[in-house]
């Protein structure tokens, strides 16, 4: 889907940001012991609506964005609160960029704190953003279906 590989983009070009990933929760966990930080975990589409007009339509989708760096199951407010400061920074450039590229009406964006459920502890900004594409994809234009997840890799 193009509005995902748009945001998986936007998300790579952050110098600061080390690893993106587009992983379901489950899948994250696995990863990120391995991989270096900060992170930029893009959680698989919530949800998506298509409101068909005539031969377009036009697809709305929630998506949700973890910016976030390990932090010590020790560490004290101010700790955690200044790592919150710095990706809460990474976010709002994101959503600024995102903007920027005119692919979307923001319907709505709701940030806040938060603490990552993976065996790493992590600590960060979730961003969730329910977007809806300006421009339509015709039926036409969509490529054809696969039969088996095999295809796809």
């Amino acid at each position: 889907m193009q509005s995902i590989d748009t945001i998986l983009q936007l998300l790579s070009e952050d110098s600061y940001i080390k690893t993106v990933l587009y992983e379901s929760p489950y899948s994250a966990n696995l990863k990120i012991d391995r991989k270096p930080s900060p992170y930029a975990i893009c959680y698989l589409v919530q949800s998506f609506d298509v409101d068909v007009i005539g031969n377009r339509f036009f697809r709305s989708l929630s998506v949700e964005v973890f910016f976030c760096e390990p932090t010590d199951l020790s560490a004290d407010g101010y700790k955690v609160q200044a790592v919150c400061d710095n990706m809460l920074l990474r976010a709002e450039d994101f959503i600024h960029r995102l903007k920027d590229t005119h692919l979307f009406e923001f319907e709505k964006v709701t940030m806040r704190q938060a603490v990552g459920r993976f065996d790493k502890n992590v600590t960060g900004i979730v961003c969730e953003l329910d977007l809806k594409e300006r421009f339509p994809v015709c039926f036409s234009e969509l490529p054809e279906p696969t039969d088996t997840l095999s295809d796809l890799t």
